[in-house]
């Protein structure tokens, strides 16, 4: 079992012997996802620039949630991080669609 280990307010990691997470608080959801940038086997993987106050991941990470209600939320959040912005694709089905916004801290409390 592993940790979460918040890196600064806005990023944190999870990391095992097979696998390394990244993750960001995302407003439009207003939960984690993560960017996997190591996984076994032939699972996607993501590259993450190494910088922890202005991450950029690639490529996107698109999100297909259960139509239940996610606060706002629909059921797809298509995204970018770059230079430490969350780039909100337009075939987001959220109030954040086609927008561009700061990376943000994880809610106190958030993950404890």
């Amino acid at each position: 079992m592993s940790e979460v280990i918040r890196l600064t307010p806005k990023l944190a990691v999870r990391r095992s012997e097979n696998y390394e997470h990244y993750m960001f608080y995302c407003l439009a959801c207003k939960e984690a996802p993560p960017y996997c940038t190591q996984q076994p086997n032939d699972h996607p993987k993501w590259s993450f620039n190494g910088d922890m106050e202005k991450p950029t991941f690639s490529p996107s990470l698109f999100l297909i949630r259960s139509l239940k209600d996610y606060e706002g939320c629909g059921p797809r959040c298509h995204l970018f991080i770059r230079d430490g912005k969350i780039e909100y694709q337009g075939d987001c089905e959220h109030a954040l669609a086609g927008q561009t916004v700061d990376m943000v801290e994880f809610p106190e409390g958030y993950g404890t």
